[in-house]
């Protein structure tokens, strides 16, 4: 066998794990190949918590949640704190096999699958998380070798990198479902434009504003208003707020109203640059607007919620931007919040740099068409 060239495939298929993880599980197999196991297990623990977040099982049968009680997962803990960062260790050398063979885990879980031995390799070290990867063998195979533990030093840079990249691209899913949700469950319609005014991404409340054609729809893959002078109006506020020639964020969009053919009040619409909005990791093309729909009748629900959700403000931001918005100079907004002048400018400054206002007056724009 190739030593160096069955290592160079465990890696490749370490990394398209990242990208799939049921992949990994056939990356952890073909480690467990390699070093003569009989299986194994690689996971990612919560040090404080004490839960796996990610990993993969071969030839070997683990549920972490129901068999791994408390003191058990404690101690588990407490030894890989002693394995040193990218090394491999007999799992006896931190727990004795006599001691193993007194506990629980080992009749119902060990016992069970016929491991006797194991070999442990810590991968990923962080204040919080470890990773671990464990292989096994059974009584009758015996303990690992030497050159097995070599091998698994050389994997165990390429085990944490494509860890890290699995967990980062989780994050960003999850952080995506969150951002998706957070949309959803607000009033106004929002929709998501590239620099040509196509929409990309629409909320729920958007799709029933253009599924309802009563004003507003989408033809030829651009949103369009039913009167000519408005539909302009609109283009208009789309071109603006997608050319980045403009310097100031909401002097290029703009407000307007759309007329509705069904007689009810007319609907309101900003139109702004995303700037560094959470929506740029939610298509995958890059949108460079926003279109927020409101019905000026339907009053929101809560401004500062919609804040929050729409732009990531934390809820002092967003009081500080409503009352801002307000015409409250900074010292009556302090006074009023009981913060010092300075703490309002500089929450001030980050509010500004989320929603891609740059003075005042932009941002009153926007929060009148939020809570209008």
């Amino acid at each position: 066998m190739d030593i160096n060239k069955t290592l160079l495939g465990v890696i490749d298929e370490l990394y398209a794990g990242a990208l799939d993880q049921a992949r990994l599980t056939s990356s952890v197999a073909q480690v467990a190949r390699l070093a003569s196991a009989s299986g194994g297990l690689m996971y990612v623990m919560d040090e404080h918590e004490h839960h796996v977040l990610y990993g993969a099982m071969s030839n070997f049968e683990f549920d972490a949640p129901t068999q791994a009680d408390g003191p058990h997962a404690k101690m588990v803990a407490s030894y890989h704190r002693r394995i040193p960062l990218g090394s491999a260790v007999h799992v006896h050398s931190l727990w004795r096999m006599e001691d193993m063979l007194k506990t629980q885990f080992y009749h119902d879980v060990l016992k069970k699958q016929d491991v006797m031995y194991g070999a442990a390799c810590l991968f990923l070290r962080t204040p919080r998380l470890h990773g671990i990867l464990t292989l096994n063998r059974s009584d009758r195979s015996g303990p690992f070798d030497e050159r097995k533990f070599q091998i698994l030093q050389v994997l165990a840079p390429h085990f944490r990198r494509a860890t890290q990249v699995a967990m980062e691209l989780n994050a960003a899913a999850r952080g995506r479902e969150t951002f998706i949700s957070a949309m959803d469950n607000l009033t106004a319609g929002i929709i998501l434009a590239d620099r040509k005014g196509k929409p990309l991404h629409l909320n729920r409340a958007a799709e029933q504003i253009v599924a309802s054609h009563d004003g507003l729809w989408i033809e030829h893959g651009r949103l369009v208003a039913a009167l000519q002078d408005e539909n302009r109006r609109l283009e208009h506020s789309i071109a603006h707020a997608c050319d980045a020639g403009y310097c100031d964020a909401f002097q290029r969009g703009g407000v307007c109203q759309v007329s509705r053919p069904s007689g009810l009040s007319p609907w309101l619409v900003l139109v702004a640059p995303c700037n560094d909005l959470q929506a740029r990791a939610l298509v995958p093309a890059l949108p460079t607007c926003m279109i927020l729909v409101r019905d000026p009748a339907r009053r929101t629900r809560n401004t500062a919620a919609e804040l929050r959700q729409l732009f990531v403000l934390t809820h002092q931001e967003a009081k500080i931007a409503i009352a801002v918005a307000e015409g409250h100079g900074l010292s009556k907004v302090a006074d009023k919040l009981g913060l010092s002048s300075l703490t309002v400018r500089n929450h001030l400054q980050r509010v500004f740099a989320k929603t891609g206002a740059s003075r005042q007056a932009e941002l009153v724009s926007l929060i009148a068409a939020l809570s209008a």
